[in-house]
């Protein structure tokens, strides 16, 4: 608990109190967004009513002092808080949060921006599915879709598949989520070998989603596939 009090204490007070887009504020608001980003005390607990003052701090913070001005560092709070209120099991919150900082992509965003954005469709669509809100979780995941065209790596592409394939499978359409899955497959295959981790991982995926369907031949060679190469 001292840890924690004198954590609050360290941040509240080395909080930026400048004029919003001089240098200064700038790198003041980055040390701050960052000291919260890597705080000890998030991943271990994460409950709702422990929630440390410091994160609605670090949220007026970005609202009230930067104006627009410190572009996407000004969205580290958001990104945070989306990601505790999901954790906490506050799901609207989680998904407010998200919706309120979800910049869509476009040519000029930096790598930063497009990977917080499908930090953000994730948070929601995970959100949305605890909920149990079938829509909001498939409108959700396929927002993430948007990224494609600013996207090349064979690995990050696989994943929007992997991603809205599991939250298919999670509300019972396993046709569909296998189709999913063996798109990512299909998209790895570009460029990785059967034996390489990030298809070996997918394996049991595809099996669960034969088995799912019916097909239970093509489940048990997915199934024999990925011990042989574990």
């Amino acid at each position: 608990a001292a840890e924690v009090a004198s954590f609050d204490a360290w941040v509240m007070s080395s909080r930026p109190a400048v004029t919003a887009g001089s240098a200064k504020a700038e790198k003041s608001l980055k040390v701050f967004c960052m000291a919260v980003a890597v705080s000890p005390i998030w991943p271990k607990d994460s409950s709702a009513a422990s929630m440390p003052a410091l994160a609605l701090e670090s949220v007026s913070l970005a609202e009230a002092s930067t104006s627009g001005k410190l572009g996407s560092l000004a969205g580290i709070p958001y990104f945070k808080l989306s990601e505790l209120y999901l954790k906490a099991g506050r799901y609207d919150d989680c998904i407010a949060y998200a919706k309120k900082y979800m910049e869509p992509p476009h040519e000029e965003m930096s790598a930063v921006g497009l990977y917080r954005f499908m930090g953000y469709g994730q948070f929601m669509a995970e959100a949305y599915r605890y909920k149990g809100d079938k829509a909001g979780c498939y409108e959700a995941v396929d927002t993430l879709f948007l990224l494609l065209p600013y996207l090349s790596d064979p690995e990050v592409i696989n994943y929007l598949y992997i991603r809205r394939g599991f939250c298919r499978a999670a509300f019972g359409d396993h046709e569909a989520a296998l189709a999913d899955y063996q798109k990512a497959d299909e998209i790895l295959a570009t460029k990785y070998k059967p034996s390489d981790q990030c298809r070996v991982q997918l394996l049991a995926f595809l099996t669960r989603q034969f088995h799912a369907v019916g097909r239970d031949a093509e489940a048990e060679q997915c199934s024999r596939k990925n011990l042989a190469y574990i």
